[in-house]
């Protein structure tokens, strides 16, 4: 038996790949979507929007679901090798290289005492 550091679960019919982390005793670590997937974001199906449509739709968004796009709930994004993230929401965007939304992942919340919730 091989020990292995995390699992991955990819179910081709909903293109939906979920991941699985040793350090969290194997429990679910994360979601990811591709685009072309069933899923929807704030209630809108995911297309191969440009990164600027994507910031703009979670901050018109985001405060129909709790969330207000303002500062001091720091819905702050960060743009790194070709991924928009918010922090905050512990949302992930993945862009290909032409600047259009390939996938969306995401994964729990975890508060100041390390507990972790998933978004209900």
């Amino acid at each position: 038996m091989v020990a292995t550091d995390y699992l991955e679960l990819f179910f081709s019919d909903s293109l939906l790949l979920l991941f699985f982390d040793r350090e969290d005793s194997f429990r679910l670590a994360s979601i990811e979507a591709k685009t072309e997937s069933p899923v929807s974001l704030f209630g809108l199906p995911l297309r191969k929007y440009l990164k600027e449509r994507v910031e703009a739709l979670v901050r018109e968004r985001a405060g129909l679901y709790g969330f207000e796009a303002k500062a001091s709930l720091d819905l702050e994004t960060h743009w790194y090798e070709g991924s928009l993230t918010f922090p905050a929401l512990a949302i992930d965007f993945h862009f290909e290289p032409g600047g259009k939304l390939d996938a969306v992942s995401w994964g729990p919340f975890v508060d100041a005492n390390d507990r972790t919730f998933w978004p209900t």
